[in-house]
């Protein structure tokens, strides 16, 4: 019996009541009764402790996930404060939502200066449609990265280059975006790509010197010409004014003339000034043709891109190059009708040159491995494909071995003796087609039987892509 139960027993009934067997039958069932209840009682009390306790443990683990985020929160807001980089969110119109403090350092603008401003209005007119394509064309509003550059209006008026990098949050439309300040970059990669065209004219001046020296060496003879057969005329103006003076024409002035005549030779005259001064013109031309060539592949290249004629630019380049080829290979051009290229010509120039001296020292190297001095072949050709133009530069040289093609387009590899290259050329060209034109650069190569560079580029730059 329960000790309640037994305790109220007591308390209420007498042994009598006690031996009662209905009584005994009944307090048997209470007392069941009691126990149940007590084990009720005690299951629940586990049961509300164990709920407690795993309440609580909740609670801590709720807590301490708050800490975490709490944490992260901050160690975000700590990241977007101090990054060297300049970092915003945009909403979904392009406006500045929020801005990190690297913009303050990089345009001028205060934080709030910034906040709720529209980012196009800040872009240069030149690129406001290609920044908004990125932002929010079709690749980004699929959840893609993109990146791209644009040139940003600063405080006091003028332009940074900004390298973008976003993503667009589908959820919200808000565009997320880290973006690097490169203006000195730019400055830096302009200046040695200019370097190195100066450089190239250098390597080329003997060979510039040479080939304006040949038409300026004829110029002068086919002058000199012309001068000493002026004088021989002169003597048969001076005949015929003698002949003329007098009243009436005398037999020995008619000698006179057929003298002075033959001694002026006429119509050896007749046939050869024209011929000279016609040669003298050719020289000319070709002199200033050669000077136009280098005067423009000197030239720095403008910020914006341009259209320009490519087979013009390869005819000059050629010109340039004349003299670094001719004594190894016979140069062979096919340049194909184009349209006009938006293009930075300059830094075009200087990809085609590279290539053109490239394939002749290929030749040369072969030459000097068999022995002999057979004159190869450096074939240039032009055409389109669709929206594109390729420009091919094939030469009969020695081709690339397997182990050195990976690394040809490397920065300061090459394979050539000390003071022939320096490793820069193509690696140049291939920053020049593929990064600044969005275009490829690509080969194709035999060992002993040549190689084939082919210059892809599009016709027009996408909105996205012209920089």
């Amino acid at each position: 019996m329960s000790s309640l139960l037994e305790r109220q027993v007591k308390r209420y009934l007498n042994a009598t009541h006690l031996a009662d067997p209905q009584l005994a039958k009944f307090l048997a069932a209470v007392d069941d009764a009691y126990s149940s209840a007590t084990d009720d009682r005690l299951m629940l009390e586990h049961s509300l402790s164990l709920s407690s306790f795993e309440l609580k443990a909740r609670y801590d683990a709720l807590q301490a996930d708050i800490a975490r985020r709490q944490r992260a929160e901050n160690e975000r807001d700590t990241f977007f404060q101090l990054s060297p980089d300049l970092l915003c969110i945009l909403e979904a119109d392009l406006t500045f939502k929020q801005v990190n403090p690297s913009w303050q350092r990089a345009l001028g603008f205060e934080l709030d200066e910034l906040r709720g401003v529209q980012l196009t209005t800040l872009i240069h007119e030149a690129e406001v449609a290609k920044t908004s394509s990125e932002l929010r064309g079709p690749k980004a509003l699929s959840g893609a990265s993109v990146a791209f550059q644009s040139r940003c209006r600063t405080k006091s008026g003028t332009y940074r280059w900004l390298w973008w990098t976003s993503v667009v949050d589908r959820n919200s439309g808000c565009v997320y975006c880290v973006v690097r300040d490169v203006t000195e970059q730019r400055v830096l990669e302009a200046e040695l790509a200019q370097a190195q065209k100066l450089e190239a004219v250098g390597q080329l001046a003997s060979g510039v010197a040479h080939e304006i020296n040949s038409p300026i060496q004829f110029v002068g003879d086919n002058v000199q010409f012309v001068h000493d057969s002026l004088l021989d005329l002169m003597g048969l103006l001076d005949a015929v004014d003698t002949a003329l003076a007098s009243p009436v024409v005398r037999a020995a002035d008619l000698e006179a003339l057929r003298a002075a005549r033959d001694a002026a030779d006429v119509a050896f005259l007749r046939t050869e000034i024209p011929k000279a001064l016609s040669e003298a013109r050719d020289g000319v031309h070709r002199v200033a043709e050669l000077v136009r060539a280098l005067k423009e592949f000197a030239h720095a290249d403008q910020p914006e891109m341009a259209v320009a004629n490519l087979n013009k630019s390869i005819e000059r380049t050629l010109v340039l190059a004349r003299h670094e080829v001719k004594y190894v290979a016979d140069v062979d051009a096919h340049l194909g009708p184009l349209p006009s290229v938006q293009c930075h010509l300059g830094a075009l120039n200087q990809v085609f040159l590279n290539l053109i001296i490239n394939a002749g020292h290929a030749i040369e190297d072969r030459r000097k491995r068999a022995g002999n001095t057979v004159r190869g072949t450096i074939s240039i050709s032009t055409k389109q494909e669709g929206d594109w133009v390729v420009v091919a530069v094939h030469d009969t040289g020695c081709g690339i071995p397997p182990e050195v093609q990976p690394r040809i387009f490397e920065p300061f590899f090459t394979t050539k003796e000390v003071g022939r290259g320096s490793g820069q050329g193509l690696a140049l060209a291939r920053a020049i087609v593929v990064d600044r034109h969005k275009g490829r650069l690509e080969f194709e190569t035999t060992v002993g039987e040549g190689t084939t560079f082919f210059v892809r580029l599009p016709i027009t730059q996408p909105r996205a892509s012209a920089a």
